[in-house]
């Protein structure tokens, strides 16, 4: 070992001894004002990679836990499954105080900065990245935390690209160093290659992320200076974009045994035995350099080929010596080397007989891994005032919410004020709005969840105060609970006897979460008085965790609580005025009770299930918009139907339902239209989770749950199905008014890639929705000579609300029109990629409407000649949305179209006109006006019927994917003036039945498929049990993609395709086949086409020759069987054989 001499007393080595803080919740209130030493930082990190136990580390620090105990207690993890389970399930805040010590320049001279972090645990399993996400919207910082022995894994890629899109600033946590030499036996030099291959490897993944923002930003400033511009990307500095060690951003620890370092630790320690400066050993002591002793010269290049890498040199042989004295048992060795490192260390601390106590407690004195994350924390993670300039572009932009609003001059005044406020974390000002953002609401314990916790004196070593102290603070906090819980049902029935019951509904939906449990404030107001009346306090709390932008926010401070959907340009929809009862500090299972926050930082908002659903936007101004939503990296596929053992217990069920909605982000509840009650979850983890806490915490009766349901698709491939000869379908409503002729066709794969992706989905959305607000507008809109003359009504000083804001509402509609060209050229790139058919430009001219939801991956096109070429009265989707301009429209082939069919040759002979006839006119004298008219006034029905059809499809009710439906004519006839009344109902409801069956048959004229949910399964297996993880791979019909053997150790990294219907029961069963040597992680992946006809009938000589005439007696296909599955779970009739072929039965008559 090559320790340096210390000199007693033994120089200080830049960071505070190792000592348990005792904080209380008053000074971290206190620290909560002092804005420029706040750090919110969020733990990221794939799954069993050491989050939890890192978390107690810093825990222990604060004198919360015993830091003997920390990675055994996993204090963050208070659930009895996430303890059962050992795996962090939900994303939960503590708050902790770090003191900084700096040496100076002058030796004598030390500066001392306290900090309040603000740190949030979060999952690492896929199936809560839910978690995930509403952790990285709260903080300004990451800790990714990487196994060194795992390496780079899925999930932590996913997770650093989270933390990348939300404008988080990452610092790496190497962890698990000891495992490289306790079970990998790698020498110091292999263990130095290892850890350089993990951190070209996140680097790499880094300068993706980062070459991708810069492509973005670097196009978007070509367009719109309309010149090339690449000294943009030339002069682009990327050095502060990567995990460098001589920067200090990277940490190597090993949270187990409680000890880690940066490089900046131990050039302070070498600099002046080495006489070097410690400026060069802090760029030096990392990469390719070694020390030539004899010579003193620090070299890039190994000329004798037999020098070692200074890391490896002067840190990685140490800590292995230190580790290697405690394993072999060596007393007077490792007495040598604490008196040779100054560590205070009792005798009765080194035991040998336990060498991983005596490694934790020799290696935790000297690299204490609490000051180590800390300290980088304090030094490399921004505050919130520096922070929030970057991010807010981000996550809140009001100049594109109020685009076109009239705002007087005060109301001009108060933006200004609410955008600097924001931008700069403002939380001194006495006029700074509040604004903050509410990433989740969950449920706390009354009584030992919120703790109006004494906080005593702890003996070192224990985690516990004493038994006559902590019988009186429970007696204390049952009371204090009870009092609070009587004095807010009191004030609440007051409320309700005054007469002030709201019935309008206070929680906004949101539109992507699918939920239908909302709730009013008078159901809510009703039970408190109840509690009130019988004296019964309530159990649970509702508690919303937030962080503060801007302001301060006070108990009983009135503010506006706004909803998703919340437009400033309509301040009185998706928005409720409430007064803050409760405030709270997050201390992880615990909540202390405060009366303010300032801004920058993360706290809690109690009493708020009437109020807020998932996410919210809290302000004081009815100027700020709502924040953009939360980015969610996961797709709920499993569902599952649940309903009470006894019917009476439906109300709680109900109840109990849209409690879990509330409390977890993840989860979808769904009523489906045949009554039953779907959970949508994540994955089969998730999915027990939400059962457990829907019986045991929230509806608390006996549940029966069905089978896990799997979402399917339906669709179709080119070739005819071999019952039907022709492709074209007519069918005509039962009135004989109408008659629709349409055929379908397979769509190209890029095609539906491009619709089925998120982004281009929200672009639909985004497009709908602003076509809508125009209709809207011209609607509300006053026609000259209905209304009169209008008169504004200002306020005293004022100015009159005549001009619209002017804030970059022209960049953000410039920047949306440069969007909808992007989206454009994209669509006809995916339509145009597959060569050899005829998806051509033509095909955005021909587009009626998207599907299912009006955002789907199929198409209904409308190719009837006459009406195609009339503008007048029949407009493409996309020149409706503003996708197509006037130049594209008068470029428009549906003129020359006439005698065309999209997907067939221009010489097909079936070619087909629109056409209206009426009894009056049958020798079609009528306008070409008035027919195209008749057809726009059932525009509406068509477009309906597409979309239920697309959204129930004809196997088994599944939604269909990558289907055209071509409408090749429609023929209208006038109603007979002679019927007053229509025998089948509103023409309209034919319509959309007729074009809903019509949807249907052209579907079914095609050889149809199946198409399944598949998982990505990442699998980490050891060498032995590789052979048995297969074959439990192979019986589920997975599909192996690639294994590699992970360099140095005995671990095979296996990827595989594993079908969702197939992933039930799988982790259980590949941890019983290979006894615990396999590990896998299942994400969804993607819709895979099943090859296999669901209704294969033997025709051909190769196929009779192989099954036989007989196809009565065929096994049906793997398709078929799932079809029938579904169709049988959804009521639907399902055709099926008892008998094949039955024998006559044969009487045998006895002898008498």
């Amino acid at each position: 070992a090559t320790f340096p001499p210390l000199h007693s007393p033994p120089p200080d080595p830049g960071f505070s001894l190792p000592t348990m803080v005792q904080v209380s919740a008053e000074q971290l209130a206190k620290l909560q004002t002092n804005t420029k030493n706040i750090r919110n930082i969020c733990i990221i990190a794939h799954v069993d990679h050491g989050k939890t136990t890192l978390t107690d580390d810093l825990i222990a620090h604060n004198g919360i836990i015993s830091d003997k105990l920390a990675g055994q207690i996993r204090y963050m993890d208070d659930t009895a499954a996430e303890q059962a389970k050992r795996i962090t399930m939900k994303a939960s805040s503590i708050s902790l105080l770090y003191t900084h010590t700096k040496q100076s320049a002058k030796k004598d001279n030390q500066t001392t900065d306290h900090y309040l972090v603000n740190l949030v645990d979060s999952p690492g399993h896929v199936d809560f990245s839910g978690e995930v996400s509403s952790a990285v919207r709260l903080t300004d910082g990451a800790l990714v935390v990487i196994d060194v022995v795992e390496g780079l894994c899925i999930q932590t890629q996913a997770v650093l690209r989270q933390a990348w899109s939300e404008k988080l600033h990452p610092c790496l946590v190497l962890n698990k160093l000891d495992r490289l030499f306790s079970e990998l036996h790698l020498s110091p030099t292999e263990a130095y290659d290892r850890l350089k291959t993990i951190l070209e490897q996140v680097n790499a993944l880094t300068s993706t992320l980062w070459k991708s923002d810069l492509t973005t930003l670097y196009e978007e400033k070509a367009k719109k200076e309309k010149d090339n511009d690449e000294w943009v990307v030339e002069e682009a500095d990327d050095a502060n974009v990567y995990f460098s060690p001589e920067r200090g951003n990277v940490a190597f620890v090993s949270a187990t045994f409680g000890w880690g370092f940066r490089i900046h630790h131990f050039a302070d320690m070498y600099a002046e035995k080495l006489n070097i400066r410690r400026r060069l050993l802090t760029k030096t002591l990392w990469g390719e350099h070694y020390l030539n002793m004899k010579s003193k010269r620090i070299l890039t290049h190994n000329p004798s080929g037999k020098m070692t890498p200074m890391f490896v040199q002067f840190i990685l042989n140490n800590i292995w010596s230190v580790h290697r004295s405690i394993t072999d048992k060596n007393k007077a060795k490792i007495e040598n080397i604490i008196k040779t490192l100054g560590l205070t260390v009792r005798p009765s601390e080194i035991r040998l007989n336990d060498t991983d106590a005596t490694i934790k407690t020799v290696m935790g004195r000297w690299l204490p891994i609490s000051n180590t994350i800390l300290g980088m924390v304090a030094e490399q993670i921004p505050g919130p005032i520096k922070a929030q300039p970057r991010r807010m572009p981000k996550l809140w932009n009001p100049a594109t919410a109020l685009e076109g609003k009239a705002l007087s001059r005060s109301e001009r005044q108060n933006y200004k004020r609410l955008v600097n406020a924001v931008t700069n974390c403002d939380a001194n000002s006495a006029d700074a709005p509040v604004v903050a953002f509410v990433s989740k609401v969950y449920a706390a314990d009354r009584i030992g969840g919120i703790v109006h916790r004494v906080v005593q004196p702890r003996a070192r070593g224990t985690g516990a105060l004493p038994k006559e102290d902590a019988a009186a603070a429970q007696q204390q906090q049952a009371a204090a609970a009870a009092e609070a819980a009587a004095a807010e049902a009191a004030e609440k029935s007051k409320e309700e006897e005054k007469g002030t019951e709201d019935k309008e509904d206070l929680i906004d939906e949101d539109e992507a979460s699918g939920s239908v449990y909302l709730e009013t404030k008078t159901k809510h107001q009703t039970k408190r008085k109840h509690v009130a009346e019988t004296g019964q306090t309530q159990d649970k709390v509702w508690v919303a965790m937030a962080r503060i932008f801007s302001g301060t926010i006070r108990v009983d401070q009135k503010v506006h609580v706004l909803g998703p959907r919340y437009d400033p340009r309509t301040p009185n929809k998706h928005r409720t005025e409430v007064v803050i009862k409760e405030l709270f500090l997050l201390m992880g299972k615990e909540l202390e009770p405060v009366t303010a926050v300032p801004a920058g930082c993360i706290f809690g908002i109690g009493g708020v299930d009437d109020i807020i659903l998932k996410t919210a936007t809290i302000s004081t101004s009815v100027l700020c918009p709502s924040f953009a939503p939360m980015i969610f990296g996961f797709t709920p596929i499993v569902r599952v139907a649940i309903e009470p053992k006894t019917p009476s217990d439906m109300p709680q069920l109900i109840e109990g339902l849209r409690l879990l909605n509330q409390a977890d982000p993840c989860v979808e509840i769904l009523v489906q239209e045949t009554g039953e009650h779907v959970i949508l979850a994540s994955g089969e983890l998730h999915l027990e989770r939400c059962l457990g806490d829907l019986q045991k915490r929230f509806a608390k009766i006996e549940m029966e749950v069905y089978p896990p349901i799997v979402s399917f698709r339906e669709t179709i491939v080119a070739e005819l199905a071999k019952k039907a000869k022709t492709d074209l379908v007519e069918c005509q409503t039962p009135n004989k008014r109408c008659i629709v002729k349409m055929r379908a066709i397979p769509m190209p794969n890029e095609l539906v890639a491009f619709l089925d992706n998120a982004n281009n989905q929200s672009m639909i959305r985004k497009l709908v929705a602003s076509e809508e607000k125009k209709r809207e507008m011209q609607k509300a809109a006053p026609t000259v000579g209905e209304s009169g003359p209008t008169t504004t009504t200002v306020a005293e000083g004022d100015e009159p609300a005549v001009k619209p804001i002017n804030v970059g509402a022209q960049e953000s509609a410039v920047e949306f029109e440069k969007e909808i060209a992007t989206f454009k050229q994209s669509l006809l790139e995916a339509a145009n990629k597959e060569n050899g058919t005829f998806w051509t430009n033509e095909i955005v001219h021909y587009l009626w409407s998207f599907g299912p939801r009006r955002v789907g991956s199929n198409l209904l096109l409308n190719h009837i000649p006459r009406l195609s070429s009339d503008a007048a009265h029949w407009q493409p989707l996309l020149r409706k949305l503003g996708v197509l301009t006037e130049v594209d429209m008068s470029n428009s082939p549906a003129v020359s179209a006439k005698g065309k069919e999209i997907g067939r040759p221009p010489s097909s002979p079936t070619e087909t006109t629109a056409t209206t006839t009426s009894p009056e006119t049958a020798g079609g004298s009528i306008p070409p006006t008035t027919t195209t008219t008749r057809f726009y006034d059932y525009d509406n029905s068509f477009v309906s019927g597409f979309q239920m059809a697309t959204n129930s499809g004809p196997l088994c009710e599944e939604p269909m994917t990558g289907v055209a439906f071509i409408v090749e004519d429609i023929t209208i006839t006038e109603a007979d003036s002679s019927t007053d009344v229509d025998t089948f109902g509103p023409f309209s409801g034919q319509i959309i039945a007729t074009m809903k069956d019509t949807c249907r048959s052209a579907f079914m004229c095609h050889s149809v498929r199946l198409v399944e949910p598949m998982y990505l399964c990442d699998m980490q297996v050891s060498t032995s049990a590789l052979g048995k993880a297969a074959n439990v791979l192979t019986k589920r019909r997975a599909v192996i993609t690639d294994q590699d053997l992970k360099p140095g150790t005995d671990t095979f990294s296996v990827t595989a395709y594993l079908p969702v219907i197939e992933s039930f029961g799988f982790p259980a069963e590949l941890r019983d086949s290979t006894s615990g040597a396999a590990n896998a992680q299942l994400f969804f992946s993607h819709y895979a086409k099943l090859d296999e006809d669901p209704f294969f009938v033997p025709t051909t000589e190769e196929e009779l020759e192989e099954f036989g005439d007989n196809t009565e007696a065929l096994q049906p296909t793997l398709p078929r069987v799932i079809i029938d599955d579904v169709r049988k779970r959804k009521g639907l009739h399902v055709k099926k054989r008892i008998f094949a072929r039955a024998d006559a039965q044969r009487t045998i008559s006895r002898k008498k």
